[in-house]
């Protein structure tokens, strides 16, 4: 984006075949504490408590729903018959081998008959994708996420809609991850849905 606003122009070039210059960003350092960008960088006690709640509900209805398929990947991947959901999820990577042209045994492209003749990859990517959600997927719980990230951005383009944005003055720019955007989204749709 940055390379799109500020394109190296006349003794800005520093190499012919690309318009681009270095173009410095401030941010805070990787282990800072951000509950704006990155509300998943702290504590919540209030967050914890009612994730682990919710969470523990969850996966225990994905275990007992997916029982087959969690013995049967036990079994062919070497995890054994204590398999977790967290490991489940984990095989989701082999999307990332599959990408790179990695041969994958067969017990990947496996179909379900009891889970819409999906393949063993297509319910572990479904899976790995719930397991993202369930971070956010009450309204108490993207709320405590996203809340905080929300509040600014509102308070910020009121204050721009009633002529009392100072500085910047100009704009600013979110970077964040999914576990930011999420709940973001979600509170948004939430706060439409009042």
């Amino acid at each position: 984006m940055l390379y799109g606003f500020f394109p190296a122009i006349d003794d800005e070039h520093w190499n012919n075949s690309i318009n681009w210059q270095p173009i410095p960003i401030h941010a805070d350092a990787p282990d800072h504490q951000d509950p704006l960008l990155k509300p998943t960088s702290f504590d919540c006690p209030a967050y914890d408590k009612a994730y682990k709640k919710h969470s523990k509900f969850f996966i225990d209805n994905i275990t007992l729903t997916y029982a087959n398929l969690f013995q049967y990947l036990g079994n062919v991947t070497g995890f054994g018959s204590n398999i977790t959901f967290d490991e489940v999820t984990y095989l989701a990577n082999i999307n990332r081998e599959i990408a790179h042209n990695l041969t994958q045994p067969d017990w990947v492209y496996k179909t379900w008959p009891e889970f819409s003749n999906k393949t063993t990859l297509e319910i572990i990517t479904e899976l790995d994708a719930a397991y993202t959600i369930r971070e956010f997927n009450t309204k108490k719980l993207y709320y405590l996420r996203g809340g905080f990230v929300m509040g600014d951005f509102l308070k910020r383009a009121l204050a721009v809609a009633n002529g009392a944005q100072k500085k910047p003055s100009k704009m600013v720019l979110y970077s964040s991850h999914d576990g930011t955007l999420l709940p973001l989204i979600l509170c948004y749709y939430g706060n439409l849905a009042k």
